[in-house]
């Protein structure tokens, strides 16, 4: 549990990282607004523990908006959404 937590926190707090450096390049869009969200969901879980939906929010809204942040930014890769993807069904396997 312990390695879940951490693991969780990092992925959130890479991903509001990377979606900061996109923003302060001058690439945003949009969509760029909900990574915050999604991060901050698995910030949240890796800190208090509890509740756990929002911790397949947090996992699961991160591929979604990789997802539409590629169609409409014209960005989209198909490894990056299979790795995202791959990476949460590991993570969310055992709960």
């Amino acid at each position: 549990m312990f390695f879940l937590r951490i693991f969780s926190f990092l992925y959130g707090a890479l991903s509001l990282l990377s979606i900061a450096e996109q923003i302060f390049a001058g690439n945003f869009h949009w969509s760029h607004l909900l990574y915050p969200i999604f991060a901050l969901c698995l910030i949240y879980v890796a800190i208090q523990s509890q509740p756990y939906n929002l911790f397949y929010i947090g996992f699961i809204g991160l591929i979604f908006t990789a997802i539409i942040g590629g169609v409409f930014t014209s960005t989209f890769d198909w490894r990056h959404i299979i790795v995202r993807t791959i990476i949460t069904l590991i993570v969310l396997w055992p709960k």
